[in-house]
């Protein structure tokens, strides 16, 4: 029988308690606890990035799991440049990587990290370097060229490292054959060059819905970050369309701070007009969404690009009819008609009438929602993102010359 594995998960983005941010921060930790249930002994090495409140350096175990924090800090003087001192905190958090691992007095049999923060680089030229596994999310190139609307030096080198952190990486992985196709199409690779292992969530309960979730008709809830990229701006021009057209309904976003003021005027406007049939959940932590969810008729995201959304597994598991688009990997996750409705990315006239034609078909939801709960239960869960990774990891080893035994 093989021996558990000692696994070391390198990230700049891990949440040990119960809420979190970040697709990645999440995706680590359901990752580390389902290890450890299998009986793997899992060390996180986290590395804060640089947008994200440190805890303190230290060590300490959640659930099972060694969480040691490496915080490094940007020098001072470009406080008042956060690209630039976005990229010399990632360089000195490629060098705080390299320390941190090859310090361990018991070296990992298998290391995963991000692309994101390049962490991976540290461990060029080490003995480690062949046991390395790099899971590719959106990367930093997709998002500038894609969803911001400045340009530096500073944020072209970022891009530049994440890219070397891929291209160098022996073994690759990523969580959707779309995504994967883009990221060959961008980084001139092969899509094969890419191991799927989607993503996954526990499953659990529903929760006791929030008190201000009363509503006498059916609720459409978004939740997401309130960006370009997670397109608030299409779910609140198709509120407009929805909001319009039925009287009975609300419509419910959930998420954190608007990116840019036209969004929060609109926010305003749209509460000042519709009152408690519009409604704002700022800064929903796991428990709350979670809760949020349960009270929701239909689910929304409707990303302008996602690799995979972790956001539909987490609406699946309540057998959640869920309105979603086609772009990125988002139909490996959603099949049209099948688990969910898909729209074109952009656009919010087919938004809002998907979003009715599921609010006036119960049996349409009813089937989209018993799919998707079925389709979550057989791809998406925590235990088996789990040990298709533990088959990656071992599949890696063996390919090293180590041994399972």
């Amino acid at each position: 029988m093989p021996r558990p594995l000692r696994i070391s998960l390198l990230t700049p983005l891990y949440q040990p308690g119960t809420s979190a941010k970040s697709g990645i921060a999440k995706n680590y930790r359901y990752l580390a606890d389902a290890l450890t249930g299998l009986g793997h002994e899992v060390d996180v090495t986290y590395i804060p990035d640089y947008y994200v409140e440190s805890p303190p350096a230290g060590r300490s175990s959640h659930n099972g799991v060694r969480v040691g924090v490496f915080p490094v800090q940007a020098p001072g003087v470009f406080k008042s440049r956060p690209q630039l001192a976005k990229l010399a905190h990632t360089v000195k958090g490629i060098a705080q990587a390299r320390r941190a691992l090859l310090s361990s007095s018991r070296p990992p049999d298998v290391i995963e990290t991000v692309s994101f923060d390049s962490l991976g680089l540290g461990l060029t030229g080490t003995a480690l370097a062949s046991r390395l596994i790099t899971r590719v999310c959106t990367t930093t190139d997709q998002l500038a060229a894609g969803f911001q609307t400045f340009k530096s030096r500073a944020l072209d080198l970022v891009c530049s490292l994440e890219r070397r952190s891929i291209l160098s990486a022996k073994n690759r992985v990523t969580h959707s054959r779309r995504h994967a196709e883009n990221l060959a199409e961008c980084l001139n690779v092969p899509a094969n060059s890419f191991t799927l292992v989607p993503l996954g969530i526990p499953d659990r309960a529903p929760l006791p819905p929030p008190p201000e979730s009363a509503w006498p008709g059916p609720t459409v809830l978004f939740a997401g970050q309130f960006t370009t990229r997670k397109a608030i701006d299409v779910v609140l021009e198709a509120g407009l369309l929805l909001l319009n057209r039925r009287a009975d309904v609300r419509l419910v976003v959930a998420g954190g701070n608007p990116d840019s003021k036209k969004i929060s005027d609109h926010l305003a406007s749209m509460a000042a007009l519709y009152g408690p049939r519009f409604l704002h959940v700022v800064q929903p932590d796991d428990d709350l969404l979670h809760a949020w969810m349960g009270t929701a008729t239909v689910f929304t995201a409707p990303s302008r690009y996602e690799s995979f959304g972790l956001v539909y597994p987490e609406a699946m598991r309540l057998g959640l009819p869920i309105v979603a688009t086609s772009a990125g990997g988002i139909p490996d996750v959603i099949e049209h008609d099948v688990t969910g409705l898909l729209v074109p990315p952009g656009e919010a006239v087919p938004l809002a009438e998907a979003w009715l034609q599921c609010l006036a078909n119960e049996d349409l939801r009813h089937r989209l929602g018993k799919a998707g709960r079925a389709r979550f239960l057989t791809d998406f869960t925590a235990d088996i993102m789990a040990r298709r990774s533990v088959a990656l990891y071992e599949e890696v080893i063996r390919s090293t010359g180590g041994s399972l035994v």
